[in-house]
């Protein structure tokens, strides 16, 4: 009998390494596999969530900078009226140095806006198409100071 138990005892170890072991080391490749899959889905939906706020932020600043582009290009509103295109807009102001002017206040010989000045829309759009269409910003650079700013 004991050589019987001897070669039971022989079969249940080499069961257990032949079998059980395999399937356990699948086991917790599985698990290991399962818990990689659940990170990299968790950084997934953080990259998606950082790409819709960049393309949500970039639309609404590009939404924002044709509002601004049309207002202050706008020919039928004069300086001085409350006539504004877009209901966005709450209030356009110019700045001459270090004052504020406003719509309502009178517009005197002293405080002109730079915009009803001659050229300077033709300025703004030598720079726009020297900064945007053709990437030279050093060009729009000097375009923007040789037509907008220097009177």
């Amino acid at each position: 009998m004991p050589l019987n138990k001897k070669k039971y005892s022989k079969q249940v170890i080499l069961f257990l390494v032949a079998v059980i072991l395999p399937s356990l080391v699948l086991v917790i490749f599985t698990l290991r596999m399962l818990d990689q899959e659940r990170e990299l889905l968790e950084k997934r939906s953080l990259e998606q969530r950082d790409l819709l706020v960049s393309n949500i932020s970039s639309q609404l600043l590009s939404y924002l900078e044709q509002i601004k582009f049309e207002e202050v290009n706008s020919e039928s509103r004069t300086f001085g009226k409350k006539q504004y295109r877009h209901p966005e807009v709450v209030l356009l102001a110019h700045l001459d140095g270090h004052d504020l002017q406003l719509p309502w206040k009178p517009v005197t010989g002293e405080n002109l806006s730079p915009l009803l000045e001659p050229g300077f829309r033709e300025g703004v759009a030598n720079g726009e198409y020297s900064e945007f269409a053709t990437g030279d910003l050093e060009s729009a650079v000097r375009i923007y100071g040789k037509n907008c700013w220097s009177g």
